[in-house]
């Protein structure tokens, strides 16, 4: 009984990480992977999969977000989502993003990855 208490609280605690941003849902294969907790950065071998997290921006204004990624081999895109699931970037291969969210308004941020072999770090500034 205590186990499957623990085994909800501990679930419903990773869950309200992940709401808030705190962690990252991770679904990959990978010879080698590294990762900061909340997926904002990582070095990889022939990885393919994909790191989600949720993002909330506190004001109201213009935001850059950075994508800075070194591939020797395969892809790494950058996308996203709005609540709604509507695509703010979508298949980003650039670097820089400029973008106007709203405050407060929970946005699905997604790296996918197809064979690759680098690394990525994501600024949001």
């Amino acid at each position: 009984m205590h186990a499957v208490v623990i085994s909800v609280v501990v679930f419903l605690a990773l869950c309200l990480l992940y709401e808030f941003g705190f962690i990252a849902l991770q679904s990959k294969r990978a010879m080698l992977f590294t990762a900061s907790i909340n997926g904002m950065k990582a070095k990889f071998s022939g990885c393919t999969g994909k790191i989600t997290r949720i993002v909330r921006f506190k004001e109201q204004k213009v935001y850059m977000i950075r994508f800075e990624k070194t591939t020797q081999k395969g892809s790494v895109r950058l996308s996203l989502y709005d609540s709604e699931k509507n695509a703010l970037i979508e298949s980003g291969e650039e670097e820089t993003y400029s973008l106007s969210p709203v405050a407060g308004k929970r946005y699905k941020l997604t790296v996918r990855m197809e064979k690759a072999s680098g690394n990525y770090k994501i600024e949001i500034q």
